[in-house]
């Protein structure tokens, strides 16, 4: 990067007179009030800057090695064996499966995948309470004792011309003798003037 520089030179001389300072006594100057200041300013908006003079840098790195994925196949009929087992001869697959289990791995492998299907278990462990899970001839599932039965003992009509959706109703806490309504208009930018609203 190429450095550009200009250096200005002037002599002394050039400075006009050197400057004589001196002690001299106190006195209050004043400044005559111009008559109509308000045509020396201009009144601007308050606007905030921020100025900042750390220069802006960023970094990109990209990942561009390749990863290789090759697809294949496993026929779960014969269990994922190695292809050197025959899956149909019972002492392969023991020897197999003993020369596994002497691993010195396979215990801390198996514990690991204990503690990971525990906590899969522990999530989905829901019971289904409606499902009937005994299935034999002697057992008898349980019956509510009190049947439950529901009959209309009144039918209330919206007292409004035009017909409105019931939102919410309230019974009175003593006996359920007194009921409130409130009522909702869906299409309350269309509402006519003489609605009532109570």
């Amino acid at each position: 990067m190429e450095i550009i520089t200009y250096e200005y030179t002037k002599q002394r001389r050039d400075f006009g007179h050197h400057p004589a300072f001196s002690d001299t006594s106190v006195s209050v100057e004043s400044v005559p009030v111009a008559d109509e200041p308000s045509k020396q300013w201009i009144q601007s908006a308050i606007s905030t800057v921020e100025l900042d003079c750390i220069p802006e840098q960023a970094q990109h790195e990209v990942n561009t090695e390749r990863f290789v994925q090759t697809a294949r196949g496993t026929n779960h009929m014969d269990g994922a064996w190695p292809a050197e087992i025959k899956t149909n001869e019972f002492v392969d697959r023991q020897r197999y499966l003993r020369r596994i289990m002497n691993e010195p791995t396979y215990h801390t492998s198996i514990c690991n995948l204990v503690h990971i299907a525990e906590g899969c278990i522990a999530q989905n462990n829901a019971i289904d309470l409606y499902e009937e899970y005994f299935q034999s001839a002697d057992y008898e599932p349980y019956t509510v004792a009190a049947s439950h039965s529901v009959k209309t003992a009144a039918v209330f009509r919206d007292p409004n011309k035009i017909k409105r959706q019931a939102n919410k109703i309230s019974w009175h806490p003593d006996g359920a003798s007194k009921i409130a309504v409130s009522y909702c208009w869906m299409q309350f930018q269309r509402q006519p003037p003489d609605m009532p609203l109570m």
